[in-house]
């Protein structure tokens, strides 16, 4: 019982079932009480239930019992072997390719561990949204880098990582996502890409078709990452008016911005929206680089206005920060902020 909350996919008492009746089924047990009963006998004592309306959530009793149940799984193979084969985001990150030292919260995964850990993956991706998706991939990012501590897995973390991209890559896969909000496209595509992944035209088509909208900022970052992931989709796909009106208003920015400096005496005197419109063009333009196409633009386009704003950027954030300190301005700015401010009206 202990363990199902642990792997649940969410502390949903629905969930927590789920995973408790999966847990017995690999271990070829049959349930010998209900679970609502069962649940009602811990409640206070190992676990507690939370009621709402339509619904319930069950969570341990003391939180320490979390990292009661991870060092179990930790020393204990048996369990080790459970927990990977029904493993949820949040325990993702604690697996690790070292050895775990005395006393971490760490589980080490060993050779003969991974296709459990692989068919954990496999079942938490197909349950997954597009958010937990781009969690697992950047996680399978993060635990290849420590390959270096052991290069032995090195077959091991390519099976995992060519089966994010098989089944990240499916048709299958982009309808079943296809309706959900642009921006967990954005961070999927972004924060969750995994090197050599590449998606077919279909795919592309279908995601920038469902999110198509010529006046947000978003959409354009989302058609650069599309194209850095299908080489062509840019010309071949999106109409060149588009395109044309989207660059001439960017080179525009860039140079407004770099006139914006306002440099006296060596130093940038920025006004206070000058930073926000910084942070929104530098993710713009981070988002293009991913992609041939968007690097030939800024090459050909507004390259050296670019490199003079980015020299001064640092001092710029300091000055804003300083100015808001002192009362003069009212807020910082957020780093990677989603609402457009630059209004990116184009082709109608």
């Amino acid at each position: 019982m202990l363990l199902s909350i642990a792997v649940s996919r969410s502390s949903e008492a629905c969930q927590v079932e789920k995973s408790f009746l999966a847990l017995l089924e690999d271990c070829r047990l049959a349930p010998s009480i209900v679970f609502e009963q069962f649940i009602d006998e811990l409640d206070g004592s190992i676990v507690t239930k939370r009621d709402y309306l339509d619904s319930s959530e069950l969570e341990y009793y003391h939180p320490s019992m979390f990292d009661v149940i991870v060092g179990i799984c930790g020393g204990d193979r048996y369990y080790r072997n459970l927990m990977l084969a029904h493993v949820n985001a949040e325990l993702l990150w604690l697996l690790t390719l070292r050895k775990a030292e005395r006393g971490s919260n760490k589980i080490q995964v060993l050779a003969d561990e991974f296709q459990r850990l692989i068919r954990g993956i496999t079942s938490l991706l197909d349950e997954a949204d597009l958010r937990t998706a781009t969690v697992i991939t950047r996680w399978a990012t993060s635990i290849s880098n420590e390959l270096a501590y052991n290069l032995s897995l090195k077959n091991e973390i390519r099976d995992l990582k060519n089966l994010l991209n098989e089944r990240t890559s499916t048709r299958e896969f982009c309808d079943l996502h296809i309706s959900e909000p642009i921006q967990h496209w954005i961070d999927f595509l972004d924060r969750g890409q995994l090197l050599g992944r590449r998606l077919d035209s279909k795919y592309v088509r279908s995601v920038e078709g469902a999110n198509r909208d010529y006046s947000k900022t978003e959409y354009y970052k989302l058609l650069f990452l599309l194209e850095s992931s299908s080489a062509g989709f840019l010309e071949s796909t999106i109409d060149s008016g588009v395109m044309a009106n989207f660059v001439n208003l960017l080179t525009k920015r860039v140079r407004g911005l770099n006139l914006g400096l306002n440099i006296r005496e060596g130093r940038p005197k920025t006004d206070e929206d000058w930073l926000p419109i910084f942070y929104e063009l530098d993710d713009m333009i981070r988002k293009m680089k991913k992609s041939y196409a968007g690097r030939q633009i800024l090459e050909n386009k507004f390259v050296d206005d670019w490199e003079h704003v980015k020299r001064h950027s640092e001092f710029a954030r300091n000055r804003h920060n300083g100015m808001v300190k002192s009362g003069y301005w009212k807020s910082k700015p957020r780093i990677g902020a989603h609402t457009s401010i630059l209004g990116w009206i184009l082709l109608n």
